[in-house]
């Protein structure tokens, strides 16, 4: 799973988000498209199955795991890739909700709903 998240995941959703950030005349529409479908078809399907509708990755206790999925899920929600998959966008607001990520993305603290 950590292999899985550093090599295809994290890599393919900042892709996927720093293409969406270039002005829009500059912005590879196909690519982006191609990428979402890819992550609603493929990538978001396999994290949940890796899940298994477990509150986080190895259990009911949060680990690394979590934490290193927490960017890319950050980028998904940040380009309306999460709703779609509700136990993923939990598993987010669960890490995001934590003081320690607000720190690390130099936000505020987000409380949970």
């Amino acid at each position: 799973l950590q292999q899985y998240i550093i090599a295809t995941v994290y890599p393919f959703l900042a892709s996927l988000f720093l293409q969406t950030l270039k002005p829009e005349h500059e912005q590879d529409q196909g690519y982006i498209s191609s990428a979402k479908e890819k992550w609603l078809t493929l990538l978001a399907p396999t994290l949940t199955g890796f899940l298994g509708g477990q509150p986080f990755f190895m259990g009911n206790a949060i680990s690394s795991i979590d934490f290193l999925i927490a960017k890319p899920l950050n980028n998904a929600k940040s380009l309306d890739l999460l709703e779609q998959f509700p136990d993923l966008d939990a598993l987010f607001m669960r890490v995001s909700c934590m003081p320690s990520f607000a720190i690390a993305y130099d936000m505020e603290e987000r409380t949970k709903d």
